[in-house]
């Protein structure tokens, strides 16, 4: 039997331009999805409190409920429309109790 001896790049593999495209756009498309998800929830609070979203978008930075949004994305984006804007009410009444 003959043993073969693998060459140092036989052990570490080239990627195809094809994978490292497939990975660069997995990357974009999550990122994509957590600022669909923030926009999404600016646009329906605005609507839920009939207010500009502009406004929505300053008092979600001022909270920092906009990070907060992405740290927590995977937890937050299956939750319902009347979960999230009941979570935002409520973490806007703990802001301003503190």
């Amino acid at each position: 039997m003959k043993v073969e001896r693998y060459k140092q790049k036989d052990i570490y593999p080239t990627f195809s331009q094809n994978f490292v495209a497939k990975i660069q756009n997995r990357i974009y498309n999550k990122s994509m999805s957590k600022l669909s998800f923030k926009a999404f929830c600016i646009e329906n609070y605005a609507e839920y409190k009939s207010i500009p979203s502009s406004t929505v978008f300053k008092m979600f930075q001022e909270s920092k409920l906009l990070p907060h949004l992405s740290e927590d994305y995977e937890d937050l984006h299956g939750m319902g429309k009347e979960y999230l804007m009941d979570y935002f009410d409520r973490w806007f009444c703990k802001e301003e109790k503190e």
